[in-house]
Order: C-alpha cells, then sequence, then structure tokens
C-alpha cells in the first residue's frame, strides 16, 4: 500500500504548506496559526489514511495484549527518532551557551543539509523492513549486507556533490553570512554518510525482533556526541561542535556494524566493499540455516 503511504504524506505536505502561507499571508495568523494550520493537516491525514485502509482491510479491532505488544515493540523503535531529534537541538543549546545565537543558526542550516543524506536509507529502509522480518536469518543478513554497500555508495556519491556545489549552493539559497555554514557542513558529512550504515543495520535489527539493540545505538550517538561536544564546543565552537557530532555517528556506525556480525552469520567486508564472498562467507551460505 505504499500509493497510498506516499499519497498521504504528499498530499498532508501541500496542505500544509498552502495553509501555513495562508495563515501568513492573507490572515496573518502568526504562530499559533501556524502550528493549528500543522494540527489540522496531521488529523486530516490521520482521518483520510484511516477511512482508505478501512475500505481496504477492513475494521477489527485488536486485543488488549496486542495493544501492549505494540507499544512495547514500537516504544523502543520510535525512541531512535526522538534521540536523533533531542542530538540535533542538543548542539544547538550548547553552541549558544558557548559561542553565540548566529553560530545556531549556522549550524541548524548546515545540520538540516546533512540530514538530506538521510532520505536515502530512510526511504530504503521503509521498504526493506517487511522484507527481512519475513526471511531467514542467513538471507535477511545477507540481504542487509547488500543494502548496505549500495546505500553507503549511493550516499557516498551524493554527499561528494553536495560538498563540491555547498560553497555556491549555500550562500546562493540563505544568503551570504550563511557562508559560514558551508565548512560545519562539509565536517559533517563524514558522520552523515556512516550514519546511513547505522540505519540500515537497525532496520535489520528491528525486523529481526530486536529494538532494544536500536535503541542502545542511539543512546550511544546521545552520549558521545555531548561528551565530545562539551569538550570540543568550548575551545573551537562551531567547528568543534560539527565535529563532535561528526565523529559521534562514526562512532555510533561502527557499534552497530560490531552488533550486525555478532548477530549475523555475514563478515564485515560484505557490509562495506564490493567484493566476492570470502570462503568463510561460502562456507556459511552452504551451511543450514538451522545450523
Amino acid at each position: 500500500m505504499m500509493n497510498l503511504y506516499n499519497g498521504g504524506l504528499f498530499g498532508a505536505s501541500v496542505l500544509r504548506v498552502v495553509g501555513v502561507a495562508a495563515v501568513l499571508y492573507i490572515w496573518d495568523g502568526g504562530v499559533f496559526g501556524v502550528i493549528g494550520v500543522t494540527w489540522v493537516g496531521l488529523l486530516l491525514l490521520l482521518v483520510v489514511q484511516l477511512v482508505m485502509v478501512t475500505r481496504r482491510v477492513g475494521f477489527v479491532l485488536p486485543p488488549a495484549k496486542a495493544y501492549r505488544d505494540m507499544f512495547a515493540f514500537g516504544s523502543r523503535v520510535y525512541s531512535e527518532s526522538v534521540l536523533m531529534t533531542i542530538n540535533g537541538r542538543m548542539t544547538g543549546f550548547i553552541l549558544n551557551n558557548y559561542v553565540d545565537p548566529a553560530a545556531v543558526g549556522f549550524f541548524t542550516t548546515a545540520y538540516g543539509l546533512a540530514e538530506v543524506l538521510w532520505h536515502v536509507p530512510i526511504a530504503i529502509g521503509l521498504v526493506f523492513l517487511p522484507f527481512t522480518s519475513r526471511q531467514e536469518d542467513l538471507a535477511a543478513a545477507k540481504s542487509t549486507a547488500t543494502l548496505c554497500r549500495h546505500t553507503l555508495s549511493i550516499v557516498a556519491f551524493v554527499a561528494i556533490i553536495m560538498a563540491l556545489l555547498s560553497p555556491v549552493v549555500v550562500p546562493g539559497l540563505y544568503g551570504a553570512p550563511f557562508k559560514a555554514a558551508v565548512l560545519p557542513f562539509v565536517i559533517m558529512l563524514p558522520g552523515a554518510v556512516l550514519y546511513s550504515l547505522m540505519r540500515m543495520i537497525s532496520t535489520y535489527l528491528v525486523g529481526r525482533g530486536r529494538p532494544t539493540f536500536v535503541m542502545g545505538l542511539a543512546i550511544l550517538v546521545v552520549v558521545s556526541n555531548l561528551a565530545l561536544s562539551l569538550v570540543l564546543t568550548p575551545r573551537h565552537g562551531i567547528i568543534g561542535a560539527s565535529a563532535a557530532i561528526s565523529a559521534a555517528y562514526v562512532l555510533s556506525a561502527a557499534a552497530a556494524l560490531w552488533l550486525f556480525i555478532g548477530v549475523s552469520r555475514v563478515g564485515p567486508a560484505s557490509c562495506l566493499l564490493y567484493t566476492s564472498p570470502s570462503p568463510r562467507d561460502r562456507t556459511r551460505a552452504r551451511m543450514p540455516s538451522s545450523a
């Protein structure tokens, strides 16, 4: 039902843009008007999707235990999104305390541009999750390794293009003062690229019923970024803050890869390199999944 999913998100986005423009330029509704329009758009999306899903698959109330199970599982999965949001905002507070509000604006701009790269692993993971949850253990691990290679290649290629264009595009979009956001953006790119590896492995872990590991990886990002930011930001300002958050994502990607190797039967080279399978991997591939 991807058409319904994408159509709903697209429709809600269009309505939100139109509504915000109307509130600001026609009715002069201010901040509260924008918040109200956003809520109305989300509620409309909810109603439309409920109606469409009910017409497609019917409406059945799950038993009470199903709600408890869904909440226990979903809260651990969704915690990653919450912690990633906290991670980006936290650095802004630290910059505001040690540098100035302008640095927060430049950092937020750079971080928002780096986040664009994450749409690739998020989109792939959304489609891949149902498959990895249905596959056998070894097949799911090998599929994940393949997707890790391809996703890293795509994201790295896009990151290089963005880095080359950023000195022209960023000031062109945001104004000449925002040229100060270019270097922080470039510093964030290694972490943003390797975060895609963590996202793909997180999808695998969720599909195999291990959302607690995903929550642990997100906690590692936040804790390591906080520690590094408190050390580097007072001394190096926005450059230190950008290096701290990039290093935190690199560390989490390394931890995710180590965790993936520990719970699967696939070697690390299969996730990172376009090489022929090693003798060890070929031997494992011939082993029955129950072994």
